[in-house]
This record gives structure tokens, C-alpha cells and sequence, in this order.
């Protein structure tokens, strides 16, 4: 057995480094921590720019597993998904900008995409610490800011995002699991917890009385989809609540059905909610039962399938659904404005 000397092994690790890494084009080192959704959006825009830039571009993502918990969810999970031109990686090339959530307030005009070591440039997003933000008009609007063509189209952008997110898929271990009927079903996301207030309602969350008004009109919708015989498939993280719709629709003679993990999945942070969002991914139709939630629409977007909100809409409010119409099918039932 040959011995190296300290200079050859350093010489020999840093080389097999550095053909690791010239294997891809560029590197995202995400700033959103958040869940399943939020964290896809920032992945999609990124390879986005990367394959208009460079067409068949690879891109290397590093995952955070420093999530946060919150009473609805737990950001502290695997992967559990891929994305076709995308590896995740578990740690940072030389010469990366380490991102951070006031990155965008740099006094200094930042380089949304900069050259780094090994051929491979780093992407950031212009506005990466708001969450769930960078939808196709976005990257529209910024094209400038990440060396975009400057007459490039709306239509480009919206095209080359679609493609990316219906090539991403769930892991292996987490498609075992999900209904062999689904594609038959509508599903029916619930999203209540962070997102109902008792008071000062904000553009992301909703007071008591506005779920009041998109529960009677979502149940209105499943009471129709339970008459004409339509099979459906319910998810929440509030199971109580979900229980609650479960029983209603099989008090009705609904066929209803929910994503109930084997013993040896329980314990795994987050498997879960890969489930039944990929799950969603393959319904026929996705009834969102919330203002608004990446969980659901993200999961609309994947699969290429209708998803109706029905957020009743006061004077001078806009749909926060609606910045993504240009890649998702969103019918709209309770945007009625009072007169």
C-alpha cells in the first residue's frame, strides 16, 4: 500500500473537491428556512434563472436542516424529494457569499449572480428573506438583476419555471405511500393554526370571520363534489379539524380518505407532509380551504391541476393568489368585493 505525504493527500482530497464540484453550473444557498412550499418556490426561481442562463444547466443546493418549529409544522426534515438538474448538497464550495436574511438591504447594488471558484457562478434571490415571493412576474420584473436577456417575455419565464417544478418528484419512500387512487380524487387542503388570527388580520393570515366565510363556501364545494359522486382525499395539519371533515362527508355518503402513516414513518420530522403534499400533487383537482397556502398551490403547480380558492376579498384587496396565475390553474369562487 502506497503512503501519501501530507502535501499529495491535501493535494488529492482538494482535487477530488474540485471535480465535484465542476460537475455543476451553478450553487443556491437558500435563504428560506420555512416549509415544503416556501422552500420550493426560492429552488424553482433559482433554477430558473440558472436554465435561461445556461440550458441544461446543473445546479448544486445546499439543505438546511436548521429549520424552526412552529405549532402547524416542523422545518427541521430531509430532502425527501428531487428535482431533475438539481442535487442537494450538505456543504458550501470555496468562495460562496453566505446568504442571510438582510442580504437584499446591502447600501452597495448586490450581484444577484456572481462568479465563485471551480467554473460555478452562486445565484441568490434579488428579495430571498420575503418567503414565497418569487413568482414568475418577480423574476420578471428583475430580469436585469441576475444578467437576464433584457427582452425576454413574461411567457419565457413562466414556460421555463412550469417545466422545472413538474420535474420535481417525491422521494421514493414517500411515493409507497401515497393512495394508489389519488389521481381519481380532489383534494381538500385545510390550513388553519399560524394562519388564524383572533385579531389584526394581515395579508397572510385571516381574521375568524373571513375562515368563517371560506369554510361555507369550501364546504358548499364539497357538498357538490360529494353529490355528483366525486371521490375526495382530506389533509390538514389539524388533525381534529380534519377529523371533523373526514366524518362529515362519510356522514353524507362521501368516499373520503386520508394519508394515515405506517408506525415506522410516525417519528420522522416531516415525512408526513411530504406525503400528503405530494399526494395533492396527484389529485384531480385541489380545494384549498385557507386564504392562501404554498402547500397546497405549490403542490397545483407540480401536477398541473386546477386549485380553487375562495377568499372573499373586501374593497381595495388584491389576491395574493393571483401573482401566480401565469403558472397555475386558480379558479377563483369568492373574490366578490362588497358593494
Amino acid at each position: 500500500m502506497v503512503s501519501l505525504s501530507p502535501v499529495a493527500l491535501w493535494r488529492s482530497l482538494t482535487e477530488r473537491r474540485i471535480r465535484g464540484w465542476r460537475e455543476f453550473d451553478f450553487y443556491l444557498d437558500p435563504v428560506c428556512n420555512s416549509g415544503i412550499g416556501d422552500r420550493l418556490i426560492e429552488i424553482w426561481a433559482a433554477m430558473t434563472i440558472a436554465e435561461i442562463l445556461k440550458p441544461g444547466a446543473k445546479t448544486a443546493v445546499v439543505w438546511h436542516r436548521n429549520g424552526y418549529r412552529t405549532p402547524a409544522f416542523v422545518t427541521e426534515y430531509a430532502p425527501l424529494f428531487e428535482i431533475a438538474g438539481a442535487s442537494f448538497v450538505t456543504e458550501r464550495p470555496l468562495g460562496v457569499r453566505k446568504t442571510r436574511k438582510g442580504y437584499s438591504r446591502d447600501p452597495v447594488k448586490a450581484r444577484y449572480v456572481r462568479g465563485i471558484p471551480f467554473g460555478l457562478r452562486q445565484i441568490q434571490l434579488k428579495y430571498g428573506r420575503y418567503f414565497g415571493t418569487a413568482d414568475p412576474r418577480a423574476l420578471h420584473d428583475q430580469a436585469g438583476d441576475y444578467g437576464l436577456p433584457a427582452a425576454i417575455g413574461l411567457d419565457a419565464i413562466a414556460g421555463t419555471y412550469r417545466r422545472i417544478a413538474s420535474a420535481t418528484r417525491p422521494a421514493p419512500e414517500v411515493a409507497r405511500l401515497i393512495p394508489a387512487d389519488i389521481g381519481q380524487r380532489v383534494g381538500i387542503h385545510v390550513r388553519l393554526s399560524d394562519k388564524l388570527v383572533s385579531e389584526d388580520e394581515e395579508r397572510f393570515t385571516m381574521s375568524v370571520d373571513r375562515w368563517k366565510a371560506i369554510e361555507a363556501a369550501a364546504l358548499a364545494h364539497i357538498d357538490r363534489a360529494v353529490a355528483a359522486g366525486e371521490k375526495l382525499f382530506v389533509c390538514s395539519e389539524d388533525f381534529a379539524y380534519r377529523a371533523e371533515l373526514v366524518d362529515r362527508i362519510r356522514g353524507m355518503g362521501g368516499d373520503v380518505i386520508v394519508c394515515d402513516l405506517p408506525p415506522a414513518s410516525e417519528n420522522r420530522e416531516g415525512f408526513g407532509a411530504f406525503v400528503d403534499f405530494f399526494a395533492l400533487a396527484r389529485c384531480r383537482r385541489i380545494v384549498q380551504m385557507t386564504r392562501y397556502s404554498h402547500f397546497s398551490l405549490m403542490p397545483a403547480i407540480i401536477g398541473g391541476c386546477e386549485i380553487v380558492n375562495f377568499d372573499p376579498l373586501g374593497k381595495k384587496e388584491e389576491s395574493y393568489m393571483a401573482r401566480w396565475s401565469d403558472i397555475a390553474d386558480i379558479r377563483f369562487e369568492g373574490l366578490a368585493a362588497p358593494a
